[in-house]
C-alpha cells in the first residue's frame, strides 16, 4: 500500500505507474491523477497535444504488430462490452433505415429505449422508456448478486 501525493489516497502499488527514475520504480501519484494531470496539462498547451498525438501516431505506425497484439488482448478481455456496443450499433443503423421502428414503453407508453435481454440477437430488443430500463437493469442486477 502507499499514499498518492495527490489526493492523499491510500492504494495498492499496482495503482501506480512505473517511472524509471523513481528509486521505487513508480510515480509518486496514483494512475487516475497522473491521468487526470497529464489530461490538465495538455488541454492547457494545445500545441504539446498535437505533438503527443502526432508522436503516439508515430509509434503506433512503426510498432502495427505490438498494436494489433494489445488491441486483441482487450477485445479477448472485454467480449462482452464489445456485443453490447456492437447490438447498439446495429439498433441504431436498424431504426435509421426503417428495418426496426421505435416503439413506445411497454410498461407505462412513454416514449421508449431499446434493450437487449440477449446481446446475440440485436435487432430482438423490448422497448422500456429510461425510467423502467433503469428500473429493469437494477432488479437484473439484484437477481444476478442473490
Amino acid at each position: 500500500m502507499r499514499l498518492c501525493s495527490d489526493c492523499g489516497a491510500e492504494k495498492p502499488l499496482d495503482d501506480f505507474p512505473a517511472h524509471s527514475e523513481s528509486a521505487e520504480g513508480r510515480r509518486r501519484q496514483c494512475r487516475s491523477c497522473y491521468r487526470a494531470r497529464r489530461r490538465m496539462l495538455l488541454d492547457a498547451n494545445p500545441t504539446r497535444k498535437q505533438q503527443t498525438l502526432s508522436r503516439v501516431k508515430a509509434w503506433h505506425e512503426a510498432h502495427p504488430d505490438r498494436v494489433r497484439v494489445h488491441r486483441q488482448k482487450w477485445q479477448d478481455a472485454n467480449r462482452v462490452w464489445n456485443e453490447k456496443l456492437s447490438s447498439q450499433h446495429k439498433v441504431k443503423y436498424a431504426k435509421r433505415t426503417g428495418k426496426l421502428v421505435a416503439q413506445p414503453c411497454e410498461v407505462c407508453g412513454s416514449k421508449g429505449q431499446a434493450h437487449h435481454d440477449d446481446y446475440t440477437k440485436p435487432l430482438d430488443v423490448r422497448w422500456l422508456c429510461s425510467r423502467h430500463h433503469k428500473l429493469h437493469h437494477l432488479e437484473m442486477n439484484a437477481c444476478q448478486a442473490a
